[in-house]
């Protein structure tokens, strides 16, 4: 062989970028699965721990250094220890501050991990078997109840239920390493699927935000051939569906109507509240008189609960932190949002970058659901605050692909209260 001749063979992966890899593929799959079970959900902090370690000491190894933004989620998280102290249930306290223990550490742990060079394909590949495995222990509900129930399956919430799938979803279009055309298409069926059969409201408001997204995904590439080329295929696909329909006289308003979360969703708006509705709104105004007593240091960790009429949280994150944390934690907890926000807007609008784009969709879902649910605490939701870091504060062309794509993995409470 001539001395000329360039190896052209794929360089191989180091020990730390295998373990990496191994460890968030595993992760995201316990968060996912085992996350409603009692006993096998500490599995999510054992696994966080490993990961967190061995992106450490890859991190020193490779003469790297943390972005200054890493330590802001652990500023709230110190802050939370601190508020034990003037907690009245001290047990509650400790509890939930291990909880955001486990959610703060796996989503820092990931987010370093990316920038280390953590294959965005892994968490997606992980995140898309989950989804599989979540759809078939539904089934049963599904096949009892269709269209008039809310189905949970392993999650044991159906609003969790339908945010896992959406998520996916979310993992799988955001990827800044490109994805197989089906996958994307897979994120379609979990979007729809969780909206079909969970009956969760929630699942609605993330249709939105992908419409929204998609819009954003157009304009700033509409003079791309390829973009027009979707447009045209979805154009396409709509009249055939759209002449589908008519040719089965099929009724789609009243099929749409007999949906468990339009018929939820169209119940908030027309001021039609049940139950639910009621205590949730009654919460909220709770949470706000708890804060008012202590506006500055709230009443500590995960206190609300236990000082409310209702025995309940907030179902809302942001009123949720400001009974339990006050202001200062409030201002803590969202200086790492408000810091996203601001680099992705500058960058994806002015500077016109992809990764960054896709932060800010992200970054505006996170937001977004952050109003109807409680989410500091839950494993998923850091999970994707963590990809969305990583997309602001990886090192330049990283976010665009990746050596570390790892194809032998495409074979092969988490999100809080809500």
């Amino acid at each position: 062989m001539s001395r000329n001749t360039v190896n052209m063979a794929p360089s191989r992966l180091g020990v730390f970028e295998i373990l990496v890899n191994v460890l968030a593929f595993l992760y995201v799959e316990a968060v996912l699965i085992l996350i409603a079970w009692e006993g096998l959900s500490r599995s999510c902090l054992v696994l966080a721990w490993m990961l967190m370690a061995v992106v450490v000491m890859q991190t020193l190894a490779n003469g790297s250094r943390f972005p200054v933004a890493f330590f802001l989620p652990w500023l709230f998280f110190f802050y939370a220890v601190m508020s034990i102290f003037w907690s009245v249930d001290s047990d509650m306290a400790y509890q939930a501050v291990g909880q955001t223990l486990t959610a703060t550490l796996g989503g820092t742990a990931i987010w370093q991990a990316r920038n280390q060079g953590l294959s965005w394909k892994t968490i997606a590949w992980a995140a898309i078997i989950g989804c599989f495995v979540l759809i078939a222990s539904s089934r049963g509900e599904v096949a009892a109840f269709g269209l008039a129930g809310r189905a949970a399956g392993l999650a044991r919430n159906a609003n969790l239920f339908a945010i896992y799938l959406a998520f996916t979803a979310f993992i799988i279009w955001t990827s800044p390493q490109k994805m197989p055309w089906w996958a994307h298409f897979l994120g379609v069926m979990f979007l729809s699927y969780g909206i079909v059969f969970s009956g969760s409201r929630k699942s609605l408001l993330i249709l939105a935000v992908a419409v929204a997204g998609a819009i954003v995904w157009a304009v700033f590439r509409i003079r791309k051939p390829s973009t027009w080329a979707m447009l045209a295929a979805g154009t396409v696909f709509s009249i055939i569906l759209f002449a589908y329909i008519n040719t089965r006289q099929v009724n789609v308003e009243e099929k749409l109507s007999s949906l468990t979360s339009v018929k939820r969703m169209t119940r908030l708006f027309s001021g039609q509240y049940s139950g639910e509705e009621t205590s949730r709104q009654n919460l909220i105004l709770e949470a706000i008189n708890v804060w008012q007593k202590n506006p500055i240091i709230g009443t500590g960790a995960a206190q609300f609960e236990v000082v409310s009429p209702e025995k309940a949280y907030a179902h809302s994150n942001y009123f949720e932190i400001l009974a339990d944390y006050g202001l200062l934690g409030f201002g803590l907890f969202y200086t790492l949002h408000a810091y996203l926000l601001v680099k992705s807007s500058h960058y994806g609008i002015v500077k016109r970058s992809p990764p960054h784009r896709r932060a800010m969709i992200l970054l505006f879902l996170i937001l977004l659901l952050d109003v109807t649910m409680v989410s500091y605490q839950g494993k998923l939701s850091w999970i994707l605050l963590g990809l969305t870091a990583s997309l602001v504060t990886a090192r330049r062309g990283q976010t665009v692909s990746s050596p570390l794509s790892v194809p032998q993995f495409q074979p092969i409470r988490a999100l809080g209260r809500v």
